[in-house]
């Protein structure tokens, strides 16, 4: 019973920590993932990006006004199975807004473990 309850608070304190992560936070953690990756998991996790990138350019918004062309970055977290479980998002334009819908209800590329952080940017060309 006290090993139950130790575990179900130590997995209460780990949720709400999670939930409490800054963006620079959840960035770190994707830059050290990314890291961690041989070529062929980062080869699997750029071409599962690009598929999910290429719907959210075919249903978001392009930029019309300057301000509007401000890139982005979506982090991702993921689970065993490569499914988004959160995300965060650092820009304020529609498009970097449904990206970050798109982006945050996907399944990605199978992680070499969960949680997994995967970060995204987006630069448009003028």
């Amino acid at each position: 019973m006290r090993i139950q309850l130790i575990a179900t608070l130590l997995l209460a304190t780990t949720a709400a920590f999670a939930a409490d992560l800054t963006f620079d936070q959840v960035q770190a953690l994707a830059n050290k993932d990314a890291a961690s990756l041989n070529g062929d998991q980062t080869y699997a996790l750029a071409q599962s990006q690009s598929k999910v990138a290429s719907v959210a350019l075919a249903k978001c918004p392009q930029p019309v006004r300057a301000a509007e062309y401000d890139g982005f970055v979506i982090v991702t977290e993921l689970d065993a199975s490569g499914k988004a479980t959160r995300s965060w998002v650092q820009g304020s334009t529609p498009a970097a807004a449904c990206f970050n819908e798109i982006m945050a209800h996907a399944t990605y590329f199978k992680p070499p473990h969960a949680p997994f952080y995967a970060a995204y940017q987006m630069n448009w060309q003028r």
